[in-house]
């Protein structure tokens, strides 16, 4: 799991992510009864770099941050955060991954009519390896 915790740490680092979310950025689901604004993120497609001795680093994939808040210009708001924290992100995550690429590729606009809550996905291509 350290790509996904490299993900959070770098929008826990972010201070306007953190403002509005404190920690509320959670792998998959929402919790029952959450707390909003907050933050899923998944693994949507991809597969590990390999060669026919197993895999190799690095490994990409499309990454899902969906974003919920009480109405849409907030969630909105707070999708370009999370766009502005990861894309184009860089770098070693210490002790997790080093980020080769993040890359934004789509954002789709939601109502999430099981929930009854404004919903914001934005994907990301990611290339990564373990440190």
């Amino acid at each position: 799991m350290t790509i996904e915790l490299a993900l959070r740490s770098i929008l826990l680092a972010d201070v306007s992510v953190f403002t509005l979310v404190d920690s509320r950025i959670y792998p998959g689901v929402l919790p029952e009864r959450p707390q909003y604004p907050a933050i899923t993120y998944r693994q949507v497609s991809g597969r590990p770099a390999a060669t026919h001795q197993g895999p190799i680093d690095p490994s990409r994939g499309r990454w899902q941050f969906d974003v919920f808040s009480t109405d849409y210009q907030s969630t909105k708001d707070l999708a370009r955060l999370v766009i502005a924290a990861l894309d184009g992100y860089k770098g070693d995550v210490a002790p997790h991954a080093n980020i080769g690429a993040c890359l934004h590729i789509n954002t789709l606009d939601i109502y999430d009519i099981i929930l009854q809550t404004d919903k914001t996905s934005t994907d990301f291509m990611i290339l990564w390896s373990s440190i």
